[in-house]
């Protein structure tokens, strides 16, 4: 295979709390529809034709490279799956620079958090960038974004922190504006009338979900200040050196297909519930039916019972 078309990834898979809590802390009770978060996040790499998956498994007490082992026989020799600890990482930007530093990072990469569940297609997307980088080695990061639905936003989906106002140029899809968290601002004052002059083409997008998918050069190391700690950091230092054009974002908004990370605080509240407990929904059983006007009650002895029913009496 040409060293060009080899594609690494790494997973963050803390989310950074107070307490660093692990986004799996207990794989196999973490699911949805019985299938661990972490693997669908797997899932969407090897889809995405990812050769080397560095997992960074955080204060998981070694329960997520367990987990990872097993991740390894069912992707067999298609999908290198490493654990990465780095436990005294604080941020997904320290996570980066101790993935540097232990040199497990060789080419471009792409970086996601470890509770995706997406099913776009970026295979054709990360070819454009390399061909792009080499024409422009400015060219550091490519952000991929999904438009946002204004209804029936799923309760497990992490919509309400991610929703940016971004300006982009029409003609070469660049990042020229950015303000975080728009979503949930009071002000919201929108780009200054400069950016539109100095940008025509200009584009707005209020809409957006940003689901932490980027695909990134090996050079954006170069970008990262001292008080870095996210990637939303990494794009404001950015966009603040634009006079001198150090570096070029890039912005791809899919209109299709899925992507999003799963709101662990609600997640875990559903979990909870009484029948969910244990598999997240599953088996579905008839008292769940909450789209008919059936009054199933359970009895003794696995058996469900209409309510105005009453069973017949032996003489």
């Amino acid at each position: 295979m040409d060293q060009d078309d080899y594609l690494q990834a790494i997973v963050v898979g803390c989310d950074f709390t107070d307490d660093l809590r692990q986004i799996t802390p207990q794989p196999f009770q973490t699911k949805i529809l019985n299938i661990p978060i972490l693997m669908y996040t797997i899932e969407f790499l090897a889809f995405n034709g990812v050769q080397e998956i560095i997992v960074h498994t955080g204060t998981s007490n070694g329960k997520t490279p367990v987990f990872l082992q097993k991740c390894r026989k069912i992707f067999g020799s298609k999908v290198k799956i490493i654990p990465f600890e780095g436990v005294d990482c604080t941020c997904t930007v320290d996570v980066l620079r101790r993935a540097q530093e232990e040199l497990l990072l060789k080419k471009d990469f792409l970086l996601v958090p470890g509770c995706l569940i997406s099913n776009i297609d970026i295979k054709d997307l990360v070819v454009r960038f390399k061909k792009r980088k080499k024409k422009d080695p400015r060219n550091i990061l490519e952000i991929i974004a999904k438009r946002s639905p204004t209804t029936n936003i799923s309760p497990y989906q992490n919509s309400e922190s991610a929703r940016p106002l971004i300006g982009v140029n029409k003609k070469t899809r660049e990042l020229v504006y950015f303000e975080e968290d728009y979503q949930n601002s009071t002000a919201k004052l929108g780009p200054p009338l400069s950016v539109f002059k100095d940008h025509p083409s200009l584009k707005i997008y209020s809409n957006l979900t940003d689901v932490n998918i980027y695909i990134c050069s090996i050079d954006i190391f170069s970008i990262f200040e001292i008080d870095s700690r996210t990637m939303n950091d990494v794009i404001n230092v950015a966009l603040g050196n634009a006079e001198i054009q150090t570096a070029k974002i890039t912005v791809t908004v899919f209109e299709k297909g899925y992507a999003a990370t799963v709101n662990l605080p609600l997640f875990n509240a559903y979990k909870r519930l009484d029948g969910l407990a244990n598999e997240m929904a599953f088996p579905i059983v008839p008292e769940m039916n909450s789209l008919s006007d059936t009054t199933l009650r359970y009895y003794r002895s696995f058996s469900y019972r209409e309510g105005n029913v009453v069973p017949g009496k032996k003489n």
